[in-house]
């Protein structure tokens, strides 16, 4: 198995695209960071539109998080209360 020059500069390509292509985990971290960067009313919205868009599970994920950051906020409490009350059981 020789690897001649051809080979090599079309492996080497491939793999510089790869590198440029997002991977989910890398973008699920980077949005992730982004949440937090919001302000509480932002988040909230967010959390609330997921909920609304139907993707409950998400929508309870970002709730439940805001419920740990702001232990006193009552909107995330409500947020939360409606996304399970959403849920299909």
């Amino acid at each position: 198995m020789s690897v001649n020059r051809r080979k090599f500069i079309l492996n080497s390509s491939l793999a510089l695209l790869a590198s440029l292509v997002p991977s989910p985990l890398t973008a699920n971290v980077l949005h992730q960071e982004l949440f937090l960067t919001l302000t509480l009313g932002q988040r909230l919205k967010i959390a609330a539109d997921l909920r609304k868009q139907g993707k409950i599970k998400r929508a309870i994920n970002k709730f439940t998080r805001l419920i740990k950051d702001y232990p006193n906020e009552i909107r995330a409490y409500d947020g939360l209360r409606k996304s399970l009350l959403q849920k299909k059981i």
